[in-house]
């Protein structure tokens, strides 16, 4: 007979929690409140205290959210708990209309509209790069992925978690790998990702100033190399912000340790040089007021070399807080965050552009640089 076991784990109320052990299958007589109750080796029933013991949360239709999830948990349909068992499945194009993944961003102060971009979100990040660590994790089981698309991603969600998590899962099928189908299901996650821009946009306008290393990552899906695996689903376009200072100077601590012909190789290879077309990277930083300021008017003097632009953003990442005078009062509210979405909008292919170059000369391999650790984080 099924029989299930309530324990009440702790000595106060304030304290003490519930756990709930299911053994058997359920029978027919266990929807009663009766089943519930555990006969003792003297055959005395008892029943336990059930009561939550902290403030109870409504939910929109009447049942508190401790109540919900008892009832959750007891519930026998239920076949796998986990931490993400109380989470709600949404449809794609529903979700992302409520919560697009990509916002349009302006400079702070900034003085014209050269460099508003449409940036992702920092949930979306963690979540495609999520799609991507599943495709991963599949082909080193010799498995691909069948065929999928926007209608096969579903989207699990927790809205009563204080951080806004949502994750991306694909509902398809697997089959033995091959060179060929390992490649379209790269290609098919580019596929998805533009949709989901498309959905969050609603104007094909907006495509015209998505942030740099989002489209290089979509490029990059477009037409993959599977050798490259490791740069697709470690690209700084899907790192959190907070993270891009640690990002590159884990790369440029690794680069100083490195031969001097590898350093020069890696320097030529970066972006913004004398002759991008993007713009030199001076030219790109002295159109705002502060990344100005941090370029002129500090203890040093930079170049126009690409080297001086590692060194510069090296001494960027390290002295974010600073003494400011009468003249720079202005710059007094900015956050760590605020700093960061400057330079990233300023030089948003510098993280990219400097992985891509220590990629080509094996110096990620050959020091053992674990930057995918860091989207763990």
């Amino acid at each position: 007979m099924a029989r299930v076991v309530v324990f009440v784990v702790g000595g106060s109320c304030a304290a003490s929690s519930v756990r709930i052990l299911h053994y058997g299958a359920p029978s027919p007589s266990s929807e009663r409140c009766s089943r519930y109750v555990r006969r003792d080796r003297s055959h005395r029933s008892f029943k336990p205290p059930l009561k939550v013991c902290r403030e109870p949360v409504d939910r929109k239709d009447g049942v508190s959210v401790d109540t919900a999830a008892y009832l959750h948990a007891l519930d026998p349909t239920v076949q796998y708990r986990d931490k993400h068992s109380l989470e709600t499945c949404y449809e794609p194009l529903f979700f992302f209309r409520k919560h697009p993944a990509v916002e349009f961003h302006h400079p702070i102060d900034a003085p014209d509209s050269m460099f508003d971009r449409v940036i992702l979100t920092e949930w979306a990040k963690p979540a495609m790069r999520g799609v991507l660590e599943t495709i991963s994790s599949h082909h080193s089981a010799n498995l691909e992925l069948t065929e999928f698309s926007l209608k096969d991603l579903k989207i699990f969600c927790n809205y009563q978690t204080p951080e806004f998590k949502p994750r991306f899962k694909l509902v398809c099928g697997t089959r033995n790998a091959t060179c060929e189908g390992m490649r379209m299901n790269y290609i098919q996650a580019g596929q998805i990702f533009k949709e989901i821009v498309n959905a969050s946009l609603g104007t094909p306008s907006s495509w015209d100033i998505l942030i740099e290393d989002f489209q290089d990552l979509l490029q990059m899906l477009e037409n993959p190399i599977l050798e490259e695996a490791y740069l697709m689903r470690n690209h700084p376009a899907l790192l959190a912000l907070k993270l891009h200072s640690h990002f590159f100077m884990a790369c440029y601590e690794t680069l100083m340790r490195a031969s001097l012909q590898s350093v020069f190789e890696v320097f030529k290879m970066l972006p913004y040089g004398m002759n991008d077309s993007s713009g030199h990277w001076k030219v790109r930083l002295e159109q705002h007021p502060y990344l100005w300021w941090m370029l002129h008017s500090q203890f040093t003097s930079y170049g126009d070399r690409n080297s001086e632009q590692c060194r510069y953003r090296r001494n960027y990442s390290c002295h974010k807080i600073h003494h400011l005078t009468k003249r720079t009062e202005r710059f007094k509210w900015y956050s760590a965050n605020d700093v960061d979405m400057l330079l990233y909008q300023y030089l948003p292919m510098s993280l990219p552009g400097l992985m891509r170059a220590m990629w080509d000369e094996g110096l990620l391999a050959l020091f053992c640089l674990r930057l995918d650790e860091l989207f763990t984080k």
